[in-house]
C-alpha cells in the first residue's frame, strides 16, 4: 500500500511537470538534446565528414541568437531564458571542436565553398540589420540568417533523401515544436523554435516524400 500510494504521488508530480510550460519547456530542450548527442555520436563513431568552416558558422549563428534574444527580452516579465539556443549553441560547439579534431589527427582538411561565402554574407548581413534597426530587427535577421542557411539541407533532402538522417531531424523539429508550444507569446519567445521547428520537420516531410 505504502508502495502504490508513493507511486501515485510519484504520477502526480511528474504529470504536473509536463503539464506546466516550463516542464514542456525543458522536455523539447531535452528532445533535441537527444538529437544533437545522436548526431555527435554518429559523427564521433562513424568517421562521418565534418566540415570545419559549415559547423564554425553554425555556432556563430546560435550564439548570435541567444545573445540579442537577451537583449530583446531580458527584464520583461513574461521572458524565459532561451535553453533551446543555449543547447543548441553549446552542443554545436562540441562539433566544432570535433571538426578540429580530425584536422589535427589528418582525417580532414580545412575547406571553404561558396556556399560558406553565401551563408558568411547572410550573417553580416544580419548584424548589419541589428545595428541599424536594434534588438528586435537584429532578432528577425539573425533567425532569418539561420532559416537561410538551413535551405540547403531541405534542397539536399529534397534531391538526395536516402542521405538525411530521419531520426536526427525528427528529434530536433519534435524538441523545437514543444519548445514554441511552451515559450511566451512573443516574438523573442516563438519565432526562434517555430523557425526551426517548420525547418526541420520539412526536412523530415521532404526525405521521407522523395524516399
Amino acid at each position: 500500500m505504502c508502495c502504490e500510494s508513493s507511486f501515485a504521488i510519484l504520477l502526480r508530480i511528474l504529470k504536473m511537470k509536463i503539464n506546466s510550460k516550463d516542464g514542456v519547456a525543458w522536455l523539447g530542450t531535452f528532445v533535441s538534446l537527444g538529437g544533437m548527442l545522436y548526431l555527435i555520436q554518429q559523427l564521433h563513431y562513424k568517421h562521418l565528414p565534418i566540415v570545419f568552416v559549415t559547423w564554425l558558422l553554425w555556432v556563430v549563428i546560435d550564439a548570435l541568437i541567444v545573445i540579442v534574444t537577451y537583449k530583446v527580452g531580458y527584464g520583461k516579465k513574461d521572458f524565459k531564458h532561451p535553453i533551446l539556443m543555449i543547447m543548441y549553441t553549446v552542443t554545436t560547439f562540441l562539433i566544432l571542436l570535433l571538426a578540429i579534431k580530425n584536422i589535427v589527427d589528418g582525417r580532414s582538411k580545412l575547406e571553404w565553398i561558396n556556399l560558406h561565402t553565401f551563408i558568411t554574407i547572410v550573417v553580416i548581413l544580419a548584424l548589419v540589420v541589428w545595428r541599424k534597426l536594434g534588438d528586435t530587427g537584429g532578432l528577425i535577421a539573425t533567425v532569418a540568417a539561420m532559416v537561410i542557411a538551413g535551405i540547403p539541407t531541405q534542397v539536399g533532402a529534397w534531391t538526395n533523401p536516402k542521405d538525411v538522417d530521419i531520426l536526427f531531424w525528427s528529434l530536433s523539429g519534435t524538441g523545437c515544436f514543444l519548445s514554441y508550444i511552451a515559450a511566451p507569446k512573443t516574438l523573442f519567445g516563438r519565432l526562434m523554435p517555430g523557425c526551426g521547428a517548420v525547418a526541420n520537420l520539412v526536412t523530415v516531410l521532404f526525405a521521407l516524400t522523395r524516399a
